[in-house]
């Protein structure tokens, strides 16, 4: 593209060329970093990363993120620093008693864990861009969630969800649950249960119901490991669990996934913590839906997910129910789940892009997300056959310059 980025790396800068875009500088780590670190980064990750949680004054009312630049720049980095320093340091804001009495409730309220505090401070002071630097606080308990609907309209029916959360590890599984293996199907009241599709050479595996799967990271070193939950509308018993602890992470939740999901389960009510990464990546200059800034971001889907939407998942299901196959619900399930592991993916730049505005940059360590293994198939003649029924589908056809010869 032309463009280009300053970075520093170890007090010197280096100039990098910018391969994603105006709006996307080539990152000093890569979102693997994030997603798989390794075990020296985890022994001080929690006290490390929060450095930048402790650097922040945009939560504090009355101060501003210019504010939070002019005590930056006066060589006033932390909450500490700002309480031990003259009041003629400071600007002028930031001087009063009832600043300082905010600045110590902060600290008070990170010594008691208190991640809900600062989630709301941010919202409240409009600073939601920068919700980023809480992540280190909550990456033990965050929960991604996607659901997939019969449409877009309010009162569409909510077909599947999937949750991916990332939880203090657990004794390892001896192995990697298989396709076969996997929670896909229930029995139902007047319905026989179903099997999975079995791959060959696989004996069949009995119908087990729908619930959650824990799978370990597939680099070693990390602390956490990735649970997959799946809730299959008409198949799974009861409605769909979220742990009251857990923080919620969407792409546009607060106004689709949530409130699908509150109407669906009215009996559920959702009281989580929410964090709502659209609004983080508008901050960072990143709009449009989820694929559009995977793409600006330059994280790529598996070749068999990477031209299938949201428009295929009431012909997949259609499909499923009419003919109860279950290479239907796979795919589906496997679009679904992939929405969740993208969108770890997603929130791990954002908090890379976020990080590097702040001054201790080169001190915090990668987010350390799990890595998690979708354990869906895509069945390619099922898209072809649900692309067929969604004619709205946009098929992606090469240009005649990137044809192969």
């Amino acid at each position: 593209s032309g463009k280009s980025a300053d970075i520093h790396c170890a007090g010197a800068p280096v100039h990098l060329p910018c391969s994603c875009g105006p709006l996307v500088p080539l990152p000093l780590r890569s979102v693997s970093a994030h997603l798989c670190p390794s075990s020296t980064l985890h022994r001080n990750h929690h006290r490390m990363a929060l450095t930048m949680l402790q650097s922040s004054f945009c939560h504090i009312k009355g101060l501003t993120p210019a504010i939070e630049k002019e005590l930056w720049a006066a060589g006033i980095f932390t909450w500490s620093l700002f309480l031990s320093s003259a009041r003629s340091e400071r600007p002028a804001v930031a001087r009063t008693s009832a600043i300082e009495a905010r600045v110590q409730q902060s600290i008070e309220r990170l010594e008691a864990r208190d991640h809900r505090y600062f989630i709301d401070a941010f919202i409240e002071e409009k600073a939601r861009g920068e919700l980023c630097r809480v992540l280190p606080l909550i990456r033990d308990r965050l929960c991604f969630i996607d659901i997939e609907t019969s449409g877009f309209s309010p009162n569409c029916d909510v077909l599947t969800i999937a949750s991916v959360t990332s939880r203090s590890r657990s004794p390892r599984p001896d192995s990697l649950p298989t396709p076969s293996q996997l929670p896909l199907s229930g029995a139902q009241p007047g319905l026989s249960p179903t099997t999975p599709i079995q791959s060959a050479g696989t004996s069949p595996a009995p119908p087990q119901p729908l619930g959650n799967t824990a799978l370990p990271d597939r680099i070693g070193g990390s602390s956490l490991v990735g649970e997959i939950r799946t809730h299959v509308h008409g198949r799974s018993q009861g409605a769909f669990q979220i742990d009251p602890d857990a923080v919620l992470v969407t792409y546009n939740g607060s106004a689709f996934d949530l409130r699908h999901l509150q109407r669906a389960f009215p009996e559920e009510p959702i009281t989580n913590a929410h964090i709502d990464m659209r609004y983080v990546l508008e901050r960072l200059g990143l709009k449009g839906g989820q694929k559009s800034v995977e793409e600006q971001l330059c994280l790529p889907r598996p070749p068999s997910l990477a031209h299938i939407n949201g428009s295929l998942a009431k012909p997949l299901w259609d499909l499923f129910t009419s003919r109860g196959e279950m290479r239907y619900l796979h795919t589906l399930l496997a679009y679904n789940v992939e929405d969740c592991l993208q969108l770890a993916a997603v929130t791990a730049a954002a908090f890379e892009r976020v990080a590097r505005a702040t001054p201790y940059y080169r001190s915090t360590p990668p987010l350390g997300l799990p890595v998690t293994p979708n354990p869906f198939t895509v069945c390619p003649d099922a898209v072809s056959e649900a692309a067929l029924v969604a004619p709205q589908w946009p098929r992606r056809v090469p240009s005649p310059a990137r044809v192969p010869r």
